[in-house]
């Protein structure tokens, strides 16, 4: 393969696996500033109202969703 060749496809992969850090370095800045209380150094250092929310009704609607798999099974048993 000819030495041209070979150096675009590097620059051509180099390029791609950089773009793809950056895109994965936002994604992680933006769900950090979605769910987490984030202080001045970038630690986390707690979970904000959003995540909480979100978290109580994940919550509920597990418990409603295996409630209602178990009193389906209670009455199938006969």
């Amino acid at each position: 393969m000819p030495t041209s060749l070979t150096e675009f496809i590097e620059i051509l992969g180099g390029g791609t696996v950089t773009l793809a850090g950056h895109i994965g370095e936002g994604l992680v800045e933006m769900a950090k500033s979605a769910f987490f209380k984030v202080d001045e150094t970038g630690a986390i250092t707690g979970i904000n109202e959003f995540a909480g929310v979100i978290a109580i009704g994940g919550g509920i609607a597990l418990a409603i969703g295996l409630t209602t798999k178990v009193v389906s099974y209670i009455f199938n048993i006969g």
